[in-house]
């Protein structure tokens, strides 16, 4: 049986093509960058998890502390690091507390770890301090959370 070049040509041409198919397909799973498609692509930034709880370093007992006598507070947090933070306390008649040291927004530490220290100015009305309430607002990467806390002296 006898072939023109015409139809010779074009059968060497058919099967390059097929031949360059095949490998395609059946070769290795690369990109021109080395790194393998298969692997999920790297996001430029991890999305951290916001988590908050009431917890100081120093103590395992909890995360907000007043002296009955009202000349320390203190409310410590464990968070997500560099979370932004906001706080309002309030005592004995529900009044928000005007301290400066809890006005504002803060953030976490490195650790996730904020406290703030401060001498309260409750609304007892010359009383002792019976009653508090700290609640904070945790902001990150579009995440909220927010919670309180409370004591009821005996």
């Amino acid at each position: 049986m006898q072939y023109s070049r015409r139809h010779g040509s074009t059968l060497v041409g058919l099967l390059g093509c097929g031949l360059l198919l095949l490998l395609a397909a059946c070769g290795p799973n690369t990109n021109p960058g080395g790194g393998d498609t298969s692997d999920p692509p790297a996001t430029a930034k991890s999305r951290t998890l916001l988590t908050l709880e009431f917890r100081c370093n120093d103590s395992p007992a909890g995360g907000f502390f007043v002296d009955r006598i009202g000349t320390h507070a203190r409310v410590c947090v464990q968070t997500a690091p560099g979370a932004a933070l906001t706080i309002t306390v309030k005592f004995c008649n529900g009044a928000p507390d005007p301290s400066r040291e809890l006005k504002g927004t803060v953030h976490a530490n490195s650790k996730g770890y904020h406290e703030w220290n401060w001498k309260p100015q409750p609304d007892c009305k010359g009383q002792l301090i019976w009653r508090g309430e700290a609640i904070v607002k945790a902001q990150l990467d579009g995440q909220s959370k927010s919670f309180s806390t409370s004591f009821f002296a005996d």
